[in-house]
């Protein structure tokens, strides 16, 4: 179990945008180790992230930053996951969207 410092909601942001981007392997690296940056680098990552999001770019994800998110908070990465998915079915439930 790892522990960290108080979730901010800009990680709450990175965990949303790489789900959404159907980021793989959450908290892995692609040895299979959890993949945790130090607290300055994980700070200036977010950072230049928020960065590109102001400036316009509201796609942009960082994945290793994502994958240190997820292994730092897995329960909320899970639900957001579940979230996403159940968004997703429901979103073409009915429509024939997205079936094959």
């Amino acid at each position: 179990m790892v522990v960290s410092a108080p979730l901010r909601l800009s990680e709450i942001r990175v965990l949303a945008a790489g789900l959404r981007m159907r980021a793989t392997c959450i908290g892995l690296g692609r040895d299979g180790e959890q993949v945790l940056l130090d607290e300055a680098e994980r700070a200036q990552r977010l950072v230049d992230l928020e960065r590109l999001w102001t400036g316009g770019c509201r796609r942009a994800v960082d994945e290793v930053l994502f994958r240190d998110i997820a292994a730092r908070h897995p329960q909320l990465a899970a639900a957001l996951r579940a979230r996403l998915r159940r968004r997703q079915s429901s979103s073409s439930a009915g429509t024939g969207i997205g079936r094959p």
